[in-house]
């Protein structure tokens, strides 16, 4: 695993001096309960959220699709990040990096370089053709 991040969001009150980082492969949460790592094996997606406050006023809060999850931080009075994952008990999480564009940028960039770099590789088993 690579020990540069390639996007750092500082701790601050906005995300309860916590912070997040993007490497080439897995995102990293310095909590307040200890560091954790999510390897971008397991994630689905990620994308910035407006604040749920926001969203209600506006009267575009969905409460069929009400963000239930992990909240890390000040996500629902805040713009911040949604990430799915495809493993794990918290399936969706939600935190506030200081700039949520910029964090979700880096993250699908690195994301889809990781994706590319670890392909199916000639010992992986492939599907049979249908037919």
């Amino acid at each position: 695993m690579s020990d540069t991040p390639l996007y750092e969001s500082p701790s601050s009150l906005k995300t309860l001096w916590q912070d997040y980082r993007v490497f080439a492969d897995r995102l990293e949460f310095g909590t307040l309960l200890g560091s954790w790592t999510i390897p971008f094996s397991e994630v689905d997606q990620i994308e910035v959220h407006e604040a749920m406050l926001q969203a209600l006023v506006n009267g575009r809060l969905d409460l069929k699709h009400f963000p239930f999850g992990l909240k890390l931080d000040m996500a629902d009075i805040t713009e911040h990040v949604a990430l799915d994952r495809n493993t794990g008990l918290a399936k969706r999480v939600f935190f506030s990096p200081e700039d949520p564009t910029a964090f979700v940028h880096a993250a699908k960039t690195a994301l889809a370089a990781w994706r590319r770099d670890s392909g199916p590789s000639d010992h992986d088993p492939q599907p049979a053709p249908f037919g």
